[in-house]
């Protein structure tokens, strides 16, 4: 295999020591096990949590674990405060995403079998429904072909198409709101209205006709409306139509009492005809019937 940038380099290919409380290799924040190791050793209980894999310098039967003390952060998605194993991490457990070391016995695990697992985390696999599932390649964003050859993680994405959408939308809405709604915030909201426009009550997620046209892909989320004039407000989930019909209307509810009073009114009913025109149109004080009198 060439060399490429990403693939960690462990020549001794130690084993990583299973978690004897979750039967699984140790995550980042997990706490000490209160359980015995296969030799019958225990952990010890002083507060510590499980940071990662470390490779020794000398041949051992699995891989050091790295234990740091805790340091207080607050995660940017849940915005709790959450125990960290070191300064400056932004996500807690279950926002972090769960990125796979790229060894050389990694990668010619996938490329022989041709999946891998996504990467995604906690919850956004449980939106999604992925849940980590090992998924084929075909199932994964497109490499680039400038990049792959030099770089791994170009060659494998961390996520799948659905869970590449979800971490899109979510850095895209905490970048856009500055944290004033965050991901848990929106799908707690679409649980609240059940899955609908809060307005019209569609249960269909609309795009702009020109995106329409160009052919883009149909939407997977609602509009996020929002109060555009200080203090700024979420004020709830909308479809584009209508989302677009606020801003049409400059948010005023005295426009729109006046635009629902219009169309109350008796509507016009007709007009003078041409000049010039042999045509006969029927009496304007009567009215007519488009479906038995089409206008041609």
């Amino acid at each position: 295999m060439p060399k490429q940038k990403g693939i960690e380099k462990n020549h001794l290919e130690l084993p990583e020591r299973i978690n004897p409380d979750t039967g699984v290799k140790f995550q980042m924040y997990d706490e000490r096990p209160k359980n015995p190791k296969e030799d019958g050793t225990y952990y010890p209980q002083d507060g510590r949590i499980f940071s990662k894999y470390k490779n020794h310098k000398e041949y051992t039967r699995y891989r050091m674990e790295r234990w740091v003390i805790p340091v207080p952060e607050f995660c940017i998605e849940c915005r709790d405060t959450f125990m960290s194993v070191s300064k400056g991490r932004k996500r807690c457990k279950v926002h972090r995403g769960r990125k796979i070391r790229r060894t050389e016995k990694v990668v010619t695990k996938w490329l022989k079998e041709n999946k891998k697992p996504c990467e995604c985390s906690i919850s956004v696999g449980e939106r999604t429904g992925c849940k980590g599932a090992t998924k084929s390649l075909d199932k994964f964003p497109p490499f680039s072909e400038t990049y792959a050859p030099f770089n791994i993680n170009s060659r494998f994405p961390l996520y799948c198409d659905d869970c590449a959408v979800e971490v899109r939308f979510s850095h895209w809405m905490l970048n856009r709101y500055k944290g004033h709604i965050s991901p848990d915030d929106y799908y707690e909201m679409v649980d609240k209205y059940g899955d609908k426009c809060q307005i019209c009550g569609t249960k269909e997620k609309s795009r702009p006709k020109q995106e329409e046209k160009e052919g883009y892909a149909p939407a997977k989320h609602w509009n996020i409306e929002h109060q555009h004039h200080s203090p700024f407000k979420i004020r709830g989930l909308t479809c584009f139509r209508c989302n677009w019909g606020l801003g049409d209307f400059r948010d005023d509810p005295e426009i729109m009492k006046k635009a629902i009073k219009y169309l109350q009114e008796t509507p016009y009913k007709g007009g003078k005809p041409y000049k010039n025109s042999n045509k006969t149109y029927p009496d304007p004080s009567v009215g007519f019937d488009p479906e038995k009198e089409p206008i041609i």
